[in-house]
């Protein structure tokens, strides 16, 4: 898959430039101690206070050759004039503790700092202590980190985990913020996005290529620009009620080697409104399945954007209905009907009645036969219908909703 979205040359700027990998353009303060963990890993520390509580922050390894480069910067390949590898400062399991003694005040480690373990290439796994609360920018950029254990962690900041080599990620529960670009480029195949989140930011999930299934929460509100551009292994994806905003590129790619953009086949929209959504947020020249709640195929296919595109299919989702069963005030007969259905209640009157098909589809509106004011008995002709089983629903006057599947010979 070519990356040929425009952040990734932004991106390149900003590293150049100063962005999220600064090395030598911008360099950080020195570290203030360091002090050799259980498993014999020498780890840096930057102290963040100084007073009580007394905190520090797991920094960089500013005697790192990598960190001499006048630009550390990715693009740099083995035998490329300029090259120095990443010095191999840390083992594959590094365990940080949560509390490190320095001059004999006792400091609580509370984060990772930025570019903490950037482009280390030795590392595998990661445990970090409850105490650790944020994840700081470019933290685990380019490392070759596969697991990451962060029982406690709030905040993930810019590109936290950007192209890493997660094969899993479990974001914990107690999360509040996820920053743009946090997991860009990660091979791992699910992902669960807890209900602390409402919003997705730009480019998070974005060239994530083997992603296959993904959960979002139910009070999530918007799914930012690019979230999950370029992640091809995606092919269904359920938007919650709650949603009110799709930015550009969000759920698409670039031209792929057949000519087909857009990874998507199916996507399930809970939101009984059309969200707002940007002209390029479902891009595809391929045909979409886009399944929406009982009776808003209508309102998704007037409204703009959504209405824009001819290769886009509308199905109702209207299986809700067959929780509910005809009490004893409705009758409905015969049942199997050949043409004309029957329907009457002893105790409302009848407002509406409608017919879905096996795929939540509108096939028949009663209204046409109703009288006005709404009677307590209506007929339905059902003879033009084909054969097959249908949800008959009625409503009555007083809101009450009642359905029941009739089967059409």
């Amino acid at each position: 898959m070519k990356r040929a979205f425009f952040t990734t040359a932004i991106l390149a700027l900003l590293l150049l430039c100063g962005g999220v990998a600064r090395g030598q353009n911008n360099p950080y303060p020195p570290y203030d101690f360091t002090s050799v963990n259980a498993d014999g890993d020498t780890l840096y520390y930057r102290i963040t206070s100084s007073e009580a509580p007394f905190t520090v922050a797991v920094t960089r390894c500013h005697d790192s050759i990598f960190h001499t480069l006048q630009i550390p910067f990715y693009a740099y390949q083995i035998g490329q004039p300029g090259f120095v590898y990443p010095v191999y400062d840390y083992d594959s399991l590094i365990s940080i503790p949560s509390n490190v003694t320095h001059n004999g005040v006792n400091y609580t480690v509370t984060a990772i700092d930025n570019e903490a373990f950037y482009m280390q290439k030795s590392m595998h796994t990661v445990i970090l202590p409850p105490t650790v609360s944020t994840i700081d920018t470019a933290a685990f950029f380019g490392a070759s980190v596969v697991h990451v254990e962060m029982p406690e962690v709030t905040h993930i900041r810019y590109g936290a985990f950007q192209n890493s080599r997660l094969s899993s990620v479990d974001i914990p529960a107690c999360i509040t913020v996820i920053e743009k670009l946090a997991f860009e480029g990660n091979p791992f195949t699910t992902v669960s996005v807890p209900s602390s989140i409402t919003v997705l930011e730009n480019s998070v999930f974005a060239f994530c290529e083997e992603l296959i299934q993904v959960s979002l929460p139910d009070h999530l509100d918007s799914i930012k620009e690019a979230a999950f551009y370029g992640t091809p292994s995606l092919k269904k994806i359920t938007i919650p009620s709650e949603v009110t905003y799709i930015g550009p590129l969000a759920f698409t790619d670039g031209f792929g080697s057949d000519g087909v953009y857009g990874f998507l086949d199916t996507i399930i929209m809970e939101c009984a409104t059309p969200p707002e959504i940007d002209d390029y947020a479902l891009q595809t020249n391929k045909d979409l399945l886009v399944i929406v709640p009982c009776h808003a195929s209508e309102l998704y296919q007037t409204t703009p954007i959504w209405s824009y595109y001819s290769n886009f299919t509308y199905h109702e989702d209207c299986t809700g209905v067959e929780e509910y069963e005809l009490g004893p005030n409705v009758t409905i007969a015969p049942n199997p009907v050949t043409d004309v259905l029957h329907v009457s209640v002893t105790d409302g009157e009848i407002a509406r009645i409608e017919m879905f098909d096996a795929f939540g589809r509108i096939t028949m509106v009663g209204t046409q036969n109703l009288a006005s004011p709404p009677s307590p008995t209506t007929t339905v002709n059902t003879s033009a219908l084909p054969s097959g089983v249908y949800v008959l629903r009625v409503k009555l006057r007083d809101g009450t909703v009642r359905t029941e599947k009739v089967v059409k010979r």
